[in-house]
């Protein structure tokens, strides 16, 4: 019975405990961009990443302009409701990288239906070049649109 209340006791203590929070920022220090965790002169802080760990592009550390990060791709934001459409002769990613895309359930345009089906699963409804995934109430929740065989744009 001791071991009960011990238990519940170390249980409530825990939830009673702040959640751990850090701030990131990055200064310019001898012209290099570096990240702290405390403020340094003149700085921005940091918002989290769209980093995906494990899409490994290359190993130096190239410019956040081309939408990289230490050698990891920047993923695009795939949580608003907008569709996305690009042409395929515009894709940057490698069957390597749209593998790694899918595994973390993310579709990109250039995808083929294997790795959409990968990333969502069955579709609820496909006339070949356009899939629809429904919700519980069976509304639409998703749609991926395929030209040649790749996506050519999506809706989340």
């Amino acid at each position: 019975m001791n071991i009960m209340r011990f238990t519940l006791a170390a249980l409530l203590a825990l939830a009673a405990l702040p959640p751990a929070h850090a701030d990131i920022y990055f200064c310019l220090v001898n012209g290099v961009k570096t990240y702290s965790d405390q403020p340094c002169g003149e700085v921005e802080k940091v918002m989290p990443s769209t980093v995906q760990p494990g899409v490994v592009v290359n190993e130096t550390p190239v410019p956040e302009e081309q939408g990289m990060v230490y050698g990891y791709q920047v993923l695009p934001d795939n949580h608003s409701s907008t569709t996305r459409s690009r042409r395929h002769s515009t894709l940057k990613y490698t069957e390597p990288e749209m593998r790694s895309y899918a595994e973390f359930s993310r579709v990109v345009e250039g995808m083929t239906p294997a790795l959409v089906r990968r990333a969502w699963g069955k579709p609820d409804r496909s006339t070949g070049t356009h899939w629809v995934y429904l919700n519980m109430r069976g509304d639409v929740y998703r749609e991926v649109f395929f030209s040649g065989g790749r996506v050519s744009s999506f809706s989340e």
